[in-house]
């Protein structure tokens, strides 16, 4: 037993262990876990929750896609992308990298700025840190090349490793569109990572006519504009200077994202200012690019009247009133632009000469002390990843460099954390940062003085893309490091944070030892004094923004302060409480996805909310971890999906494990969504599991593995496959998975490939997989109560169509493409290759008036039995019937009689749509006339292909 703080000891512990038995491993589980979060957290158990409307569209995350870069630039490239190829996502997770966030004071600056006492030279060194910056990450780079992703250091790199990859796609002019879009590039400038890491701070301040009335637009009863998107692109200097600072600027023709032709005259004025002031700047005092205090009053006054023209064309609003305004402003920019170019001529100051060289020489000396810092780094990456990191728990490795971390190379650790990624960054505001100052906005806006405009993307999103859902991520803590301190920080300083520093318990060290030099054991984490007045800030912000729920990560971190808290489960409940009931307020419609949470210090706190993730992180750039996720999704979803519905993370839908991702996705019964960088994306993948509505076919309940399968090791043992089952309103489905061959190593504590080619194996699927099936079992409450969205297959075939034939199932591959019937206890073997899988639906054999008849669904979707809403079969009187006896016999031939059979289908979607029946139909027939089907007498196989108008229609068949 562990409290997680020294200082809170006991002798005697009361309900610390909870003992249960019974014959059902399903049903004493969910008795177990319900039992213990009641006597530990409160928690209630999933049906008792309100599961939120995003589970059932198609998703877009941010993440792998842009990492910590995203922008709102970045997030319509890539709904565009998706919605184009015919799968329009309806939910979007706008993923870390939208929040105010920075380093602690000491390390914004490299260390060669901090040790310059004389101001000439540290005003030139501050200058140039960005050259430092560059050649540290150059090498840094280098040395993490060959780092897994998911251990101890690759996961600290993850933003490093992707930055070569996002630079490309953000700033080299979207290549993947060049085929469908006019491409004008502008020319290329060298881009600046280190201000992105480590610069200036964005400026909140803004005038407030500005903000309002954009908000006042966006929420107009018209809905925000394509032509006011191409407008606002006028107000904004983020747009036109991301041409000419730190990045290369392409400008897209042809979309909403394009600017007009008076915009680009404007632009071709404004570079030719930009580029001479900035010049001027360069050259006659250092700096960073930003306009100093030595400007002359001309300049500044010219800048005064270009930013009054662009407020007084905001309040005039577009139409004739903004093209004066427009022309006003270009006007305006001219007499700018030849007053800088007529400054260019003058001839420099000696005294300012001088400036020069000294620039040069500190830049250079950055670059060099970058290069020297950045190697030393990489050397020491090189001896971490090979020395320490497979180190046993309490070895001279381990011991050595805990005692470094904490001591001797502290800082040089802060420092390689602060260059290398986000987890030693502070919450500096509630607010969004300058990469949503607009919809145009791209990731080399982090830094801009514009006021931030989230409410203003957002409305956009809605208005080009029609999203339903938009989520915002944010840690337990606020951010990774939690919230800044208000000596540091003007815009958190009432939140009165604190910087606690983790102390991990003995347990937590000696299963992952790296966590005794985590960045919360290193730079702490800022903790607030009363987090739901910080919970309430920030969502009352993302509502009123248009933001409709979100993603809550890194909880388990919140624990680890717990060192000095009272133990982390006193804080994780302090912590949760208020989130519970901050979500409870701003997102009524129970919109959060609770992340990294498996502890039970967490996990028991979720009272009200429905979604939490059940795996570690999918790692697209790590091939060890792709089957092992698949297995921590279905065996945790035992546990925990008794109180949540488990969230099986993102996948890519290009990628060489896609295609297994996207079975296990249809069966999970999860929200189902990708990360894709925008373009790259596999549509014939993605068709099977969306609609073109954007909606998907999700199973009722957690997908779990079945009776057979939870006692083996189906990544390890070499013989076993992974069976996942899973419940659809009228039928079940079974997902079947080859994942041998890669696992979690315990001892190297990362994901391995323990067997480059794992063999073909085969297994049995049978009907009494699904548990609900099983006549000795009483149904599941919550499939039988219709607390998911209807009765279960079984209860509702004899309830509404007639006698039941309990005992006999359709049973489809999509792997094989094959159909059978079985018994409940007859098998259907399934082969697979190493890294494939199969999917099976289960669909009950109903009797009525001696025909049998089973719905199979849509064949073309993962979930063929998702797809159907309604099922009715019945008698229609005084026409013709079947004889019953030669239906008995599957003869199929039909006689003269007083009855005829019905069945009336509701069914969303189009595609192939397939039935069991044991004679053939005399029509299928829907709104708009009757359908032609084809029958193979032979197996009973009925197939339709339906078209229509409408996505969702009634489809009736007569026999």
């Amino acid at each position: 037993m562990e409290s997680g703080d020294p200082t809170v000891l006991g002798s005697k512990w009361e309900n610390s262990l909870y003992i249960a038995a019974g014959p059902d491993p399903f049903i004493l589980i969910e008795k177990a876990v319900a039992a213990a979060a009641q006597l530990s957290g409160g928690a209630q158990q999933r049906q008792d929750k309100r599961q939120p409307d995003s589970l059932n569209w198609f998703g877009w995350c941010t993440w792998d896609a842009y990492y910590s870069k995203v922008s709102a630039r970045g997030l319509h490239e890539g709904l565009k992308t998706l919605s184009d190829g015919g799968t329009p996502p309806k939910l979007l997770i706008i993923d870390d990298g939208w929040q105010c966030t920075d380093v602690d004071v000491p390390l914004r600056k490299p260390m060669t700025s901090r040790m310059l006492m004389i101001e000439e030279m540290r005003e030139s060194m501050e200058g140039t840190q960005d050259e430092f910056i560059d050649a540290e990450l150059e090498w840094l780079a280098r040395g993490a090349k060959d780092l897994p992703p998911s251990s101890s250091a690759g996961s600290a790199l993850q933003n490093l490793s992707a930055d070569e990859e996002v630079l490309e796609k953000e700033y080299e002019a979207i290549p993947r569109l060049k085929s469908t879009l006019k491409i004008k590039s502008k020319p290329k400038i060298k881009h600046q990572k280190g201000t992105y890491r480590r610069g200036r701070r964005p400026d909140r301040s803004g005038p407030a006519s500005n903000n309002s009335s954009i908000l006042s637009a966006s929420t107009s009863t018209t809905g925000f504009q394509s032509e006011a998107f191409d407008l606002d692109l006028t107000d904004q200097q983020s747009w036109d200077e991301q041409q000419m600072s730190s990045m290369s600027g392409d400008c897209l023709e042809g979309s909403v994202l394009a600017p007009s032709q008076a915009q680009q005259d404007q632009y071709e004025f404004r570079s030719a200012e930009a580029s001479s002031s900035a010049a001027l700047s360069r050259r006659t005092q250092p700096g960073n690019g930003v306009s100093s205090a030595s400007s002359t009053d001309s300049e500044r006054s010219a800048q005064r009247g270009s930013e009054e023209g662009r407020g007084q064309g905001e309040l005039e609003g577009s139409g004739a009133s903004s093209s004066r305004q427009s022309a006003s402003n270009t006007l305006a920019t001219r007499d700018a632009g030849e007053q800088a170019a007529a400054r260019m001529q003058e001839p420099i100051p000696e005294e300012q000469q001088g400036y020069s060289l000294m620039w040069l020489v500190s830049a250079v000396t950055q670059r060099l002390a970058g290069g020297i810092i950045g190697l030393l780094e990489a050397v020491l990456l090189k001896f971490y990843q090979y020395v320490v990191d497979p180190a046993e728990p309490g070895s001279w490795p381990i011991r050595f460099f805990t005692w470094a971390a904490t001591g001797p190379i502290k800082s040089n650790l802060l420092e390689f954390y602060a260059s290398s990624g986000d987890f030693t960054r502070r919450l500096t505001s509630v607010k969004a940062n300058g990469k949503f100052s607009s919809p145009s906005a791209g990731a080399q806006d982090y830094w801009t003085e514009e006021p931030e405009r989230l409410g203003d993307v957002v409305a956009s999103l809605r208005q080009l893309w029609g999203l339903k859902h938009i989520y915002c991520w944010h840690g337990l803590a606020a951010y990774w490091s939690g919230v800044a301190t208000g000596k540091d920080e003007a815009g958190v300083a009432e939140y009165d944070a604190r910087i606690m520093y983790a102390i991990p318990t003995p347990g937590l060290a000696e299963v992952e030892p790296s966590m005794n030099w985590n960045p919360s054991v290193v730079a702490g984490i800022g903790v607030v004094a009363n987090p739901a007045t910080l919970y309430n800030d920030m969502h009352s912000y993302l509502a009123a923004s248009g933001i409709t729920g979100v993603k809550v990560d890194c909880q388990a971190g919140v624990g680890l302060i717990g060192s000095a808290m009272g133990g982390g489960p006193a804080v994780a409940q302090q912590y949760h409480l208020a989130l519970e009931e901050s979500i409870k307020q701003h997102f009524p419609t129970n919109d959060c996805i609770n992340c990294m949470c498996h502890s039970t210090e967490n996990f028991y706190r979720f009272s009200d909310t429905a979604v939490a993730r059940v795996s570690d992180d999918f790692y697209p750039r790590d091939p060890a971890s792709s089957s092992p996720h698949l297995a921590a999704c279905s065996y945790n979803s035992l546990l925990m999906g008794v109180l949540i519905q488990p969230d099986w993370d993102m996948f890519h839908s290009k990628h060489p494990a896609a295609a297994v991702h996207a079975a296990a996705r249809a069966v999970s019964g999860a929200a189902v969504y990708v990360s894709d960088s925008p373009g790259k994306h596999d549509f014939d993948i993605l068709k099977q599991l969306v609609q073109p509505d954007g909606s998907v076919l999700r199973a009722l309940l957690p997908g779990r593995p079945t009776l057979d399968c939870l006692f083996i090791d189906p990544l390890r043992d070499t013989h076993s496959l992974l069976k996942v089952w899973n419940m659809n309103k009228y039928s079940g489905v079974v997902g079947v998975f080859n994942i041998q061959g890669s696992s979690w190593s315990r001892s190297r504590r990362q994901f391995i490939i323990h067997d480059n080619s794992p063999p073909p194996l085969t297994t049995v699927v049978r009907p009494s997989d699904i548990p609900l099936f099983s006549t000795s079992q009483a149904p599941d409450k919550e499939a039988t109560s219709g607390s998911n969205g209807g009765q279960s297959a079984s209860s509702s075939s004899s309830s509404n169509n007639g006698s039941s034939s309990a005992q006999q199932f359709a049973v489809y591959s999509n792997a094989a493409g094959d159909m059978s019937v079985l018994g409940l206890q007859d098998e259907m073997p399934v082969s697979l290759a190493g890294g494939t899988s199969a999917v099976l639906t289960i669909a009950p054999v109903v009797q009525h008036q001696g025909l049998k008849v089973a719905v199979i669904g849509l064949v073309n979707m993962l979930n063929s039995g998702g797809a159907i809403l309604g099922c009715n079969l019945q008698s229609v009187s005084g026409t013709t019937s079947i004889d019953q006896s030669r239906l008995q016999s599957g003869n199929g031939s039909s006689t003269s009689s007083s009855t005829e059979c019905k069945l009336d289908l509701v069914i969303k979607g189009h595609g192939t749509l397939m039935l069991y029946c044991n004679d053939r139909p005399q029509s299928v027939s829907a709104d708009l006339g009757d359908f032609p089907f084809d029958y193979d007498s032979a197996t009973g196989r009925l197939t339709v292909s339906l078209t229509g108008e409408h996505l969702q229609q009634q489809v009736v068949f007569r026999w």
